[in-house]
């Protein structure tokens, strides 16, 4: 009987203990596939989102009702709520360049619309804001050349505006930089 005992422990010990050791396996697999699940589509509700913005709001703000006449109040609403959803994009993936060139795009969009309603006041506010944007991913050295470019056209935008009421030198200055 002790021999028997020893032989099941002997066969049985490290048997339960590989059976044991594949169950859990099998359930690190499974969870490992179910987050690998989940966070495609959190990637593909991430996209999804940032193609209705692009999509929905930003493309018809600025593409479909640009030349149409007395709907600049409807597309600056339009630029306005693409850039709060972009905001909220951002803050989800603070790191993603070409997610904030996006939203750069549109507040410079929504810059110049004010610019072209004669609200000049807001569209140096917005322009302030995106230029001290821009400025500190070029520091910081997370820009990349399209930072570069945005911020060229932003500060061409602001001296458009100090153009349009008669500031020529604070004009001068910002053509110069960009």
């Amino acid at each position: 009987a002790a021999v028997g005992l020893g032989l099941v422990l002997l066969v049985g010990g490290p048997t339960a203990w590989a059976v044991q050791a594949r169950r859990e396996a099998r359930r690190e697999r499974n969870f490992s596939n179910q987050l690998e699940t989940e966070r495609g589509l959190a990637e593909a509700g991430f996209q999804r989102s940032r193609e209705a913005v692009q999509g929905m709001l930003a493309r018809v703000a600025d593409e479909t009702l640009v030349d149409v006449p007395r709907m600049d109040g409807v597309r600056r609403e339009l630029l306005a709520d693409a850039l709060r959803l972009y905001d909220e994009l951002v803050a989800q993936r603070p790191t993603d360049s070409v997610l904030a060139g996006e939203r750069a795009r549109i507040a410079r969009s929504l810059a110049q619309t004010a610019r072209d309603i004669g609200s000049y006041d807001d569209a140096l506010v917005l322009f302030d804001a995106e230029i001290a944007s821009l400025r500190e991913r070029l520091s910081s050295g997370e820009a990349d050349w399209v930072d570069r470019v945005l911020l060229a056209g932003m500060l061409n935008s602001r001296a458009a505006v100090h153009d349009r009421t008669d500031m020529s030198p604070e004009a001068e200055a910002l053509y110069s930089e960009a």
